[in-house]
């Protein structure tokens, strides 16, 4: 063991100053080989075991427990023995307080002063043990770590119900090289506290070591050579240093191998730290692993392609999300992820690119404005748009920076995470076939909305860990991502999950797919679901599910070419009416007061259709325009084409965009903004006006272009874009904080009351408060729509 600690030695950097205690780590007298501490630091309290040997050199051990002030620590020495029938099982046989610990700068002024080269860092320890007094000169030998999985360190048990032992273990040395040493701690069967230690290379985290218990000589013994021995295997699996979580397992096999010691055995018991090393920088702890990020200026960090869910593939493909793998490893979590399947060509004006499509895709990004798991910071947790079927928290701009990045929403004081979901025919669709399948999903479909809602479940768990406050959770989205937001603010599984709500340009659907017994003809979500089956070419198959399992995601996308919609060619994918993750439309659920009942804020912009309709759809002439009028209006074209001439427009297509922004935007948000304040809720409504000058100034303002003022994320922002930018930040955030908008000197954002219809108008120039928007062509449709 003395070569081994000398090799150890080499490793330890010097560090500290005087008056700074000492680091959690193993501690050996420089002269009396394996005499030392293995020590544990708290704060300011030092806790602990003494390592030396009896009369005839057996291993034996003391608890320490202690203070440090200054360059100073006083300690007391306890001495156990264990009676496993006894009630505790542990007693104390002898106290010995009044040790005192200093850091010291040179030999001479440490312990017996023999020079010895080596670490910097030098603790003079004086103490007695039954009448012996004592002084020792500790060097660290087995520090710390700051590689990732250093995160580890520390001192571990199994509980009062399995006592009488216990482990310390420390990761240390460089990422590619890292080693681990363990230090067990065990009583014979006469009682008697026992220690053993083992030592190897750490590529993974659960590893099988054997142990070695060391024969020695006495505190006041002559120095002779230690004499290990073998004394058994131990298979060891550390995941994350936190106690609520079964995934940290030991199994011991030991024999004491000096005397009548007797066997040790533990057979797969769960392992709970007690005292964990502070995290090394950028290091985070989910309930699956460690997770080592990116650094934010000035204190933040970044977490990218985190795992929520397991990957939805083979047999958990159209199947609810299952709970993550437990990782035996850090995991980098600095590089962009994956993007569910989906068209390789994004619909949209505007495309977008991902660094990679896969089935494995169920992951989420963190930003924090601070790595501290006792700020509890407000969370803001998006979901992106995209129609149900295209887009991602992955997905990239044209400079391969992240759309989504939440870095600067970060810097306003809120932990921001934004999730992918399943999308298209592997979110949405609902096959007969897999209905019932499997106890934790009894219906079909909503695939995509289930995986929102695990998503919520990890931010539940896990978002303490970056700072964040899982009672003070904003979920907010745009598009499609806003029509999550209903969904889940109408589910009764989301309950709970999330206090605050912001839609923007979504919608809360008051009419859906519904999946029913009804035993006259196929339910109407299921028919969807059997064609595809029969497009996918698995109609014919003995086992259909087998058959659509087998298929490839791009086989998938190929066959249904999922889209957005608005006259587009192929399969849209909605949420449907389940009866398990919806009850009824979240439009309904909104209405009648059965939604979550927690502050909203509803929005959109003032010219949503101009990049949604598509080139083909739009009517280049007046006669063009007043055709699509007639065949889609039979009976009340007249006084459509009396609401919307084609004369008031520029262009024909904007009076038909126009004409649909108020059926599909402005009148549904008009109303259940207005239904979500009769029940009592707070709700502040926005239109978004500001157009870019340049090409898109035809555009107006048009569907998407608030999310770059959202996340901050313009290019060149000129200065009144920029304030804007702030302002929109700061009233998203403070919202997410505080449950209201309003502050500072931003404008004031007066509340949509069922009554009143007030909306705060986002533009650079125009900041005031737009009373009754669109309200003539919404009590217009209110004729002939029920929104």
């Amino acid at each position: 063991m003395y070569r081994l600690l000398l090799t150890l030695a080499l490793l330890v950097a010097a560090t500290g100053s005087l008056a700074a205690p000492p680091v959690s780590g193993l501690y050996s007298d420089r002269t009396r080989d394996a005499h030392g501490l293995d020590l544990q630091v708290v704060g300011d309290r030092l806790v602990g075991i003494l390592l030396t040997f009896t009369d005839d050199g057996q291993p034996y051990w003391y608890l320490v427990d202690g203070t440090w002030e200054g360059d100073s620590g006083t300690l007391e020495i306890i001495e156990l023995r264990y009676q496993a029938n006894a009630t505790p099982p542990t007693t104390i046989v002898g106290r010995f307080p009044g040790a005192r610990m200093q850091r010291v700068a040179d030999n001479a002024a440490c312990g017996n002063g023999a020079p010895r080269p080596g670490p910097g860092a030098l603790f003079d320890l004086a103490f007695q043990i039954d009448g012996e007094s004592l002084n020792w000169c500790l060097e660290p030998i087995v520090p710390n770590g700051t590689a990732p999985v250093s995160a580890l360190s520390g001192s571990w048990h199994a509980g009062e119900a399995d006592s009488g032992w216990g482990l310390i273990n420390y990761f240390f040395g460089p990422p590619a090289a890292q080693q681990v040493f363990q230090s067990l701690y065990v009583y014979d069967a006469f009682g008697l506290p026992r220690w053993a230690y083992a030592f190897g290379a750490a590529d993974d985290t659960d590893f099988e070591l054997n142990f070695l218990f060391p024969r020695g000589y006495c505190r006041s013994c002559p120095v002779t050579p230690l004499q290990p021995a073998d004394g058994g295997s131990a298979h060891i699996r550390l995941v994350t240093p936190r106690t609520d979580v079964t995934s940290n397992r030991i199994a011991l096999n030991l024999t004491y191998p000096f005397g009548a010691g007797g066997l040790f055995t533990r057979s797969d018991r769960p392992l709970s730290p007690i005292t964990i090393a502070d995290r090394p920088a950028l290091v985070a702890a989910s309930r699956e692993g460690l997770l080592h990020g990116k650094a934010l200026s000035p204190n933040g960090a970044q977490f990218l392609a985190i795992p929520f869910a397991a990957p939805p593939v083979g047999a958990l493909r159209w199947r609810a999300p299952q709970a993550p793998a437990a990782r035996t490893m850090p995991r980098d979590a600095t590089a962009v992820g994956s993007a569910c399947p989906q068209r390789a060509t994004s619909e949209g004006q505007f495309p977008s690119t991902f660094t990679l499509l896969s089935e494995d895709c169920l992951q989420l990004n963190v930003w924090t404005p601070e790595l501290n798991r006792n700020a509890r910071r407000p969370v803001m947790v998006w979901f992106h748009g995209g129609g149900l079927t295209q887009g991602s928290a992955a997905e990239l701009k044209p400079d391969r920076t992240l759309l989504y990045d939440g870095a600067k929403l970060a810097d306003d004081g809120v932990v921001v995470v934004s999730a992918n979901y399943r999308l298209g025919p592997l979110g949405f669709m609902a096959m007969n076939e897999f209905a019932g399948e499997s106890p934790d999903h009894p219906t079909a479909g909503n695939y995509g909305l289930l995986d929102q809602i695990a998503a919520l479940h990890w931010v539940q768990a896990n978002i303490a860990e970056f700072g964040g406050d899982p009672n003070r959770v904003t979920i907010f989205g745009e598009s499609a991502g806003g029509l999550s937001v209903c969904s889940l603010m109408a589910s009764p599984l989301a309950s709970g999950l999330f206090q605050r709500a912001i839609m923007q340009s979504g919608g809360c659907r008051r009419q859906l797919p519904a999946l029913n017994s009804a035993p006259a003809g196929l339910e109407s979500a299921f028919a969807q679901g059997a064609r595809v089956i029969g497009l996918a070419g698995c109609s014919d198959a003995s086992d259909r599910r087998e058959c659509m399992r087998a298929v490839s995601w791009q086989r998938l996308i190929e066959v249904t070419q999922p889209t957005v919609g608005f006259g587009r060619q192929g399969e849209d994918f909605l949420h449907a009416v389940d009866q398990y993750a919806l009850l009824e439309a979240p439009g309904l659920a909104i209405a009648s007061g059965r939604a979550a009942r927690v502050p909203l804020i509803v929005g959109i912009n003032n010219d949503e259709m101009t990049t949604l309709l598509p080139v083909s759809s739009r009517p280049a002439t007046t006669e063009a325009y007043e055709a699509t009028i007639r065949q889609l209006f039979p009976t009340i074209n007249a006084q459509v084409l009396a609401q919307y001439p084609a004369a008031a427009y520029p262009e024909p297509w904007y009076a038909y965009a126009d004409l649909l922004d108020d059926l599909q935007f402005a009148c549904p948000a008009r109303a259940y903004s207005a239904n979500h304040a009769a029940t009592g809720n707070p709700v502040w409504r926005y239109v978004y006006t500001h157009v870019f000058a340049g090409p898109n100034a035809a555009l107006g303002a048009f569907h998407g272009a608030d999310i770059a003022f959202v996340f901050g994320t313009l290019t060149n922002p000129t200065t009144q874009q920029a304030d804007l930018t702030a302002q929109i930040q700061r009233q998203w955030t403070r919202f997410a904080a505080t449950g209201d908008p309003n502050g500072g000197t931003d404008p004031v954002w007066p509340k949509r009351l069922a009554d009143d219809d007030q909306a705060l108008e986002l533009d650079t120039e125009r900041r005031g408060v737009l009373r009754n928007y669109r309200q003539t062509y919404c009590d217009f449709w209110s004729r002939f729509v029920v929104f």
